[in-house]
């Protein structure tokens, strides 16, 4: 005869009071009550506890194993062999389930104090930590460096970019900590004129440092969240993208390090003065000492040290990890140590190789947010070239001097790169003035301009020598995630055999920088053929429409039909350096003033329809240039976009 009791206990088993209590001083929680059923394992018990918020990876389970309240730590790969029932205590009428902090070290433990796997934002005051989680670490790669050696040196910085490298943990610049440097240091100053770069400190102290484990993350080891995946999809399909994602790197950071020196930092005023270590500049050490020597040297908590009879005080500035002492002044140097043998006491002490939050996620992704977010200009230079013209009506074709870097960019099909050119006069010759079309095979060769000199058709020709300064740039898509938030530009195509409509560029208030260029994808037939532009601005409605003409040098007459070629308009309305965009008001027989000589990229905008009107550049002026029998000048504007303001970059 059965009684069934095993159905009866595993009914009572499944509806069991529990209060859970964390016997670690340091876990500051108070008990928590849950039901829970006591046959099942362990590691299913930790699952309904996370779930609850009772437990997470840097606690364990303990089991009491005599009366003086002595407990036994249960690993985590034995918790799939042990039940519920066999830890629980009763006192009372009370079952309790006990949890300490996890001795064993354990890489979750130090991700969730450290939050290794959050994205970062390089600011004045050091590392930021993103408010939302944009990954989960899985796993990663965990060395421990194992030496018993603190490094000692002295750091000293003449630059704001080695202040921000430092203020942030990183110790070598690659081209991507360069980068973000950069955009810490424009959040940092705000200025309109983007010279930071150039604002020099003088900033100085010496350290000690002691690491005591490197951790790496690949790409396998993180997995985006649900929520960072869903608002970076929205980003792409919304209105501006541009502003979508910048609240995105505001909300989940910018980068993400890929490699963590973990372990303790101590900055002190005469550090390397009151120990007597040689030291580099350069802000890495080159004193080392063993933990006993450091001992002796530093005493244990008096803050004035004796040198060769001579008193020499020092301060401490700044303590990374190890266990924080209530008063700074009173640190004991030997406790200190002693306290990162406790891998929970280990912080950040260095960060390397930053990688962008964007590089993470699946990449169909990645196109997807390049192509949303815009363009960029990949290269801007000027070009001085000599050279004496002979024959009238002859154009020359310039070969560009393209940087190898640069030539990749341009064949990159991905990039989809578009070439501005301008040209100027530096000789102020009053009876000429000089045209650029792009000339870009579609056979894949690169890019070269065709530069025709536009004299006044009643004056004799003459041979002569002309000194020109070319400014070209390549504009294209962005090849990373390296994003300039502050800078928004686009890219408009016009084939002027479309309709009218096609060539329309729409605003919203403020009229932006409009800049042209005709590209052809052949040589031209016709040597003696120029094409010009302008921007008819109707104002009534909001609209910029994009006009162009052709004009035979040959026959001195303005052609009827155009000739096959496409047409490029860079649409800026938002740059980084505010002053390098401007409109101003030409007069209608005098020369109108730069700020600087280096060539503009400059347009025509007009409130009426016109033709045969351009705009000759001569060492920083620019002035209406009309051909062809109608001489009447219309009031007009020009558009004028300087990128070389702060390069001064003219290569003879």
């Amino acid at each position: 005869m059965s009684f069934g009791f095993g159905g009866i206990f595993n009914k009572t088993a499944n509806n069991v009071g529990i209060t859970v209590e964390y016997i670690d001083q340091k876990t500051l929680q108070p008990p928590q009550f849950i039901q829970l059923n006591l046959l099942e394992n362990l590691s299913k018990i930790r699952q309904r506890l996370d779930d609850r918020g009772i437990i997470n990876s840097t606690l364990s389970f303990v089991r009491k194993y005599d009366s003086n309240s002595r407990f036994a730590e249960i690993a985590f790969e034995e918790e799939e062999n042990i039940s519920l029932v066999e830890i629980v205590r009763k006192s009372e009428d009370t079952r309790i389930l006990s949890l300490t902090t996890c001795s064993k070290f354990n890489w979750k433990i130090l991700n969730q104090l450290r939050k290794l796997d959050y994205g970062c934002t390089m600011t004045p005051d050091g590392i930021k930590k993103a408010d939302k989680r944009a990954f989960e670490m899985k796993d990663c790669i965990f060395e421990e460096i194992g030496n018993l050696v603190c490094k000692a040196g002295e750091f000293n910085s003449s630059s704001c970019e080695e202040e921000m490298m430092d203020k942030n943990l990183f110790l070598n610049a690659d081209i991507n900590v360069k980068y973000f440097v950069k955009l810490g240091i424009g959040k940092s100053f705000k200025t309109s004129d983007n010279k930071t770069s150039q604002v020099k400190t003088d900033s100085s102290y010496s350290f000690i440092k002691y690491g005591k484990a490197l951790l790496k993350l690949n790409f396998e080891h993180l997995e985006a969240t649900q929520e960072f995946i869903e608002v970076v999809k929205k980003a792409i399909s919304s209105e501006d993208p541009a502003e979508q994602f910048k609240q995105i790197v505001k909300d989940f950071g910018q980068f993400i390090p890929t490699e963590v020196i973990l372990g303790g930092r101590i900055h002190y005023d005469d550090f390397a003065k009151s120990v007597n270590l040689s030291t580099e500049k350069s802000g890495e050490m080159s004193g080392k000492l063993s933990i006993e020597d450091l001992k002796i040297k530093m005493g244990k908590t008096s803050t004035h040290l004796k040198e060769k009879s001579s008193e020499c005080s020092y301060k401490y500035t700044k303590i990374i990890g190890g266990e924080q002492p209530e008063d700074i002044k009173k640190l004991d140097i030997g406790n200190w140590v002693g306290s990162l043998n406790n891998y929970r006491c280990w912080d950040c002490i260095e960060f390397r190789n930053p990688i962008s939050i964007f590089q993470f996620l699946p990449k169909d992704l990645h196109e997807r947010i390049i192509k949303s977010v815009g363009i960029t200009i990949h290269h801007s230079i000027v070009e001085k070239c000599d050279l004496v013209l002979e024959e009238y009506k002859k154009p020359i074709q310039f070969k560009l001097e393209i940087p190898t870097e640069i030539k990749k960019i341009i064949k990159n099909k991905d990039v989809d790169c578009k070439i501005l050119a301008t040209v100027t006069d530096i000789t102020k010759s009053k009876n000429d003035f000089f045209t650029c079309l792009v000339l870009f095979p579609s056979d894949g060769k690169l890019p070269s301009l065709i530069i025709h000199r536009v004299q006044n058709p009643f004056k004799i020709f003459k041979k002569r020598e002309c000194k020109l300064h070319i400014g070209w740039m390549v504009i294209g898509y962005y090849r990373d995630f390296n994003f300039d938030f502050s800078t928004r530009l686009k890219i408009q195509k016009n084939d002027f055999n479309a309709p009218d409509t096609d060539n329309l560029i729409e605003y919203d208030s403020k009229v932006p920088i409009c800049l042209g260029t005709p590209v052809l994808s052949e040589y031209p037939k016709n040597e003696s053929l120029i094409i010009g532009h302008y921007y008819y601005v109707q104002e009534e409605n909001n609209k910029i429409k994009a006009c162009a003409f052709a004009y035979c040098l040959e026959e001195r007459r303005l052609l009827v039909n155009l000739p096959k070629f496409t047409f490029y308009t860079l649409i800026i309305t938002n740059y980084h350096t505010i002053s390098a965009c401007n409109t101003i008001t030409l007069r209608k027989k005098e020369y109108s003033n730069f700020n600087t000589e280096s060539p503009k990229f400059v347009s025509i905008y007009s409130t009426e329809q016109t033709n045969c009107l351009f705009l000759k550049q001569r060492s920083g002026q620019v002035k209406i240039k009309k051909i062809g029998s109608d001489k009447i000048k219309p009031s007009v504007k020009c558009a004028i976009f300087d990128p070389y303001q702060r390069q001064g970059d003219i290569k003879v």
